[in-house]
């Protein structure tokens, strides 16, 4: 999930390849990867909500549809 960059202080600089094309660098602590944890957390909601939300849309009702069209006419 992630590539090693470098160190910077006492942190690690990673590259997340989750994220790829786009470069997404994330810096975490030598004792605590709390920070790479939350960037999956967060990766994995918004890809879950953009796969979610368009099933969750009703879909237009017909009987209204129908009453827009025929006012055009």
């Amino acid at each position: 999930m992630f590539a090693f960059v470098g160190i910077q202080d006492t942190s690690y600089r990673m590259k997340c390849l989750l994220c790829l094309p786009r470069e997404t660098e994330i810096m975490a602590f030598q004792n605590s990867p709390s920070n790479l944890k939350k960037h999956i957390q967060e990766w994995t909601t918004s890809r879950s909500r953009s796969r979610i939300l368009p099933c969750q849309e009703k879909p237009p009702d017909p009987a209204h549809l129908m009453r827009e069209t025929s006012s055009l006419r």
